[in-house]
């Protein structure tokens, strides 16, 4: 299964401002699987994209979800 990012929108408690903050990675067939699962799971989470790679600068290690999953 392919791994899918997300956001989500609450208050600041520092400044009462509405701001947009990173979810958790989930999983999903595609971005409506994943974004079903988000509903049913944690109905506060929105899937902005697909978790393609991770990239470590201080090891320079990148490791290429995409390469993995379609293997």
């Amino acid at each position: 299964m392919k791994l899918w990012t997300t956001e989500f929108k609450a208050i600041c408690a520092l400044t009462g401002e509405l701001k947009t903050y990173i979810g958790p990675n989930v999983s999903g067939i595609n971005k409506e699987d994943a974004q079903q699962w988000c509903y049913e799971n944690e109905g506060h989470l929105v899937v902005v994209g697909e978790f393609i790679a991770e990239v470590s600068f201080d090891d320079e290690v990148t490791i290429d979800y995409e390469i993995i999953q379609n293997n």
